[in-house]
């Protein structure tokens, strides 16, 4: 993709990537050798939403959602983000808090 097609899609309100352009990829390739928390004994993984921080050609930073596993449907992966997010302002809130 050109700069000038990268600025206007930026520019975009619905900047989403095509991800017929992305070839599709083992996660441990991406993630190979970032840290995580493990599972709890006995859990397996179904599913997987990651959001990804990332740096362009250009420099700029870049966040990119991935999914991976069993498919998951947009009403459970919202209600999940919503969750996480709930949880990250109690945690912002608490800290405000002292």
């Amino acid at each position: 993709m050109a700069d000038d097609e990268r600025d206007d899609a930026n520019d975009a309100d619905d900047d989403v990537i095509d991800v017929d352009e992305v070839d599709e990829v083992d996660m441990r390739e991406v993630f190979a050798g970032l840290p995580t928390d493990g599972l709890p004994d006995g859990a397996s993984v179904q599913a997987a939403f990651v959001l990804v921080k990332g740096l362009e050609e250009d420099g700029s930073i870049a966040w990119e959602g991935r999914t991976g596993g069993a498919p998951v449907s947009t009403e459970e992966l919202l209600g999940a983000l919503e969750g996480l997010v709930r949880s990250l302002r109690n945690d912002l809130a608490s800290d405000w808090e002292g």
